[in-house]
């Protein structure tokens, strides 16, 4: 099964794997796995539940041959256990530059950087779930190969697009951040959000770290491609990811692998309910847990554009 890293054809900040639907090999992803066991475990119409290791968006198929990056592939990703209840440091601003955040160049020495004030605390490690369950017709939970192509292609699609909301916006209520409402993010503003990117790109850096990611609306980033302004990235080391979760309006800039971190507990599970008391329908249900911690937020500059 490939890896592929920021040496190879597909440049991605991540350790996830990437897995291309004809490089598989005798890997069975969840999707086969669960319709075979499925099929063959459950009885008439009851349900089943099946639980894996791994992270299962990785196994949509079509994501090994399309040069197209979620949020999670431009942050480092560490493998953690389980059962994972720890906690990350974090560098906040002084207090007296928080409201409003008020960083400005840096001087020509350490000690007239901004980071050279930077402090350090413990954050709890936060950690969501990454689920998405649909209705489908019992008919085609009756056929293996029916089954496997709709969890495969439908399912782990979805919840990539669930993921994309999860680290932008963080889950409160389990601890998680989002890397869009993290206390810290800076903010800039620009007059057209395309052409502001490069000098949004130098003010990330002006915090010690390197840009080396971008997110942008789809279709913010077809406008960047049209002009160019995507190889022009490429060509400086930055990988831009395109996700309709971010707004329109708006560009999230940042030092990603080292600014944040996502853990993977490996933790995942897909299952499939009872039928409906017609025998029509049944729920499908594929959920992974996720945790991401936001080491440096000011290393992130979320850059609007103006009215």
């Amino acid at each position: 099964m490939p890896v592929y890293t920021s040496n190879e054809p597909y440049p991605i900040g991540s350790d996830s794997r990437i897995v291309g639907d004809d490089t598989r090999g005798s890997d069975i992803s969840p999707a086969k796995d669960f319709a075979t066991h499925a099929i063959a475990g459950a009885a008439g119409n009851s349900g089943y539940r099946r639980s894996y290791s791994t992270y299962l968006p990785d196994y949509f198929p079509l994501l090994g041959t399309r040069r197209r990056f979620m949020v999670r592939h431009l942050i480092k990703m560490v493998r953690v256990d389980s059962g994972h209840d720890g906690y990350y440091l974090r560098e906040p601003l002084p207090r007296e530059e928080r409201e409003p955040i008020g960083i400005g160049r840096s001087g020509t020495s350490y000690q007239s950087t901004p980071e050279a004030a930077f402090g350090a605390v413990a954050e709890r490690t936060g950690f969501s779930r990454v689920a998405v369950s649909l209705p489908v017709p019992a008919d085609i939970t009756r056929h293996v190969a029916e089954l496997e192509q709709f969890i495969s292609y439908r399912m782990f699609v979805r919840m990539w697009t669930r993921e994309n909301e999860l680290l932008l916006y963080g889950d409160a209520d389990a601890g998680l951040p989002g890397l869009l409402t993290t206390d810290g993010l800076r903010e800039a503003r620009t007059a057209d959000l395309v052409s502001g990117l490069f000098a949004t790109a130098a003010t990330v850096e002006e915090t010690g770290g390197s840009c080396d990611g971008i997110v942008l609306h789809t279709e913010t980033y077809w406008q960047a491609s049209e002009s160019n302004y995507l190889d022009r990235l490429r060509d400086a080391g930055v990988t831009v990811s395109r996700t309709r979760m971010i707004p329109r309006d708006q560009a999230l800039l940042g030092d990603f692998r080292a600014g944040a971190t996502i853990y993977d507990p490996g933790d995942s599970a897909i299952s499939l309910s009872a039928a409906d008391p017609a025998g029509r329908s049944r729920d499908l249900t594929v959920v992974s847990r996720v945790g991401l911690a936001v080491h440096v937020p000011q290393h992130f500059v979320l850059l609007k554009q103006e009215d």
